[in-house]
């Protein structure tokens, strides 16, 4: 059974680390480690890659978990001497009940919680989410062209299921995506109404569905 904590966050007095109320990890970090920002285990830093969890880092994930070890090495100190006076309070007897010791999960602010969608991801379908949101923050996608590019052997190479799992796990508008490619064609050169929808409809084109086609192209103001 998962041990719990009394706290979320830092050591448990037993130095065991604590997230959301139960130990995640069982020893502290040493130099040049840091905790995985996606499966919470221990990884070197300057490591690109988890070799827990695989999930790629991005430069973001290296500079916080570069700094999170700095943080993590100061503080040995801090808890070596905590620690010294832990063990006096440890010797004595406790007068607190389990319920005291076993907080409720309500009491764990929702948003450090990981949504249930994504935790069901496996950890390659969990970096082709990653990738489907980059790709999604620059341009214009269908549902289908996204999965397209991110199994494409000239895309990213994940495998179809893979891919459908991931664009499937993130909430998007693609009757919006569908009106950002019609600006995006109209842009380049000049459509006309029924053009625009067949070229954002084709699956030559962008692959949306008819009524988002239709959609986009009358925002984009093509009809």
């Amino acid at each position: 059974m998962t041990a719990r904590c009394r706290r979320s966050g830092g050591w448990s007095g037993s130095g065991e680390r604590c997230k959301g109320g139960f130990v995640v990890a069982k020893s502290k970090p040493g130099a040049g480690k840091a905790l995985c920002p996606y499966c919470k285990e221990w990884v070197t830093v300057g490591a690109t890659r988890c070799p827990h969890c695989q999930a790629e880092f991005t430069e973001v994930d290296l500079k916080t978990m570069k700094a999170a070890n700095k943080v993590s090495l100061v503080g040995c100190g801090v808890l070596a001497l905590a620690g010294i006076f832990a063990l006096g309070l440890c010797s004595r007897p406790s007068t607190e009940s389990s319920a005291d010791l076993a907080l409720p999960d309500a009491t764990y602010p929702a948003a450090n919680r990981e949504d249930p969608a994504v935790a069901a991801l496996t950890p390659a379908q969990k970096n082709a989410r990653r990738n489907a949101e980059s790709y999604i923050a620059m341009t214009g996608f269908s549902r289908q062209g996204l999965i397209d590019q991110l199994s494409s052997t000239a895309g990213n190479g994940y495998s179809v299921a893979d891919a459908t799992a991931a664009v499937d796990s993130i909430s998007v508008d693609w009757n919006e995506q569908a009106a950002r490619s019609a600006k995006s064609y109209l842009e380049m050169t000049g459509f006309s109404c029924r053009g625009l929808i067949d070229q954002l409809s084709s699956d030559a084109g962008s692959q949306y569905t008819r009524e988002q086609a239709e959609y986009g192209a009358k925002q984009a103001g093509a009809c």
